[in-house]
Order: structure tokens, then sequence, then C-alpha cells
């Protein structure tokens, strides 16, 4: 059944699972970001995030300046040299 046996101990979890770890791992390296997204092109809020409440980057409602938005978001796209 396995190939490996290294491999008889490892439990695939559902993307979901994976998605919100990843989200975590990213939220804890940019603390100071509302909201992060992942591989999966998801937004998750940012557990470790302590500062002002920022609205999800989907539902700008265009009161807030664009640099202001953007400062407390963190896209994939940035984290290009993560080792993950």
């Amino acid at each position: 059944m396995f190939e490996h046996p290294d491999d008889a101990g490892f439990h695939y979890s559902s993307d979901t699972e994976w998605d919100r770890a990843e989200a975590y791992q990213l939220g804890e390296l940019y603390p100071e970001r509302a909201w992060v997204n992942t591989d999966r092109d998801v937004w998750h809020k940012n557990p470790f995030y302590k500062g002002p409440p920022v609205p999800h980057p989907e539902s700008y409602d265009g009161e807030d300046t664009d640099e202001v938005i953007a400062s407390a978001h963190i896209e994939r796209d940035m984290l290009d040299d993560m080792p993950f």
C-alpha cells in the first residue's frame, strides 16, 4: 500500500486544512497584516493581527485610501522568497 515505510504515518489533511495551515504560517510571519492570501487564492483573517479592523480585500467600499488597505494585506505573490 505504501511505497516507503515513512509514508505509513502520513495523514493527508483536506485542502481546507492545508490552506488554513498556510494562512496561519503567513500570519505568524506578517503579524502587521490583517489578511493573508494563500496559494489557493483564498483570503484569511490573520490570527496574529492586532491592529484596527480592516475590511475584507474583496469587499472594499472606497472609503479608505488604497495605501491603508494595501498596507494591511499581503498577497502570496509577495512571498516568492518563502522557503515553503
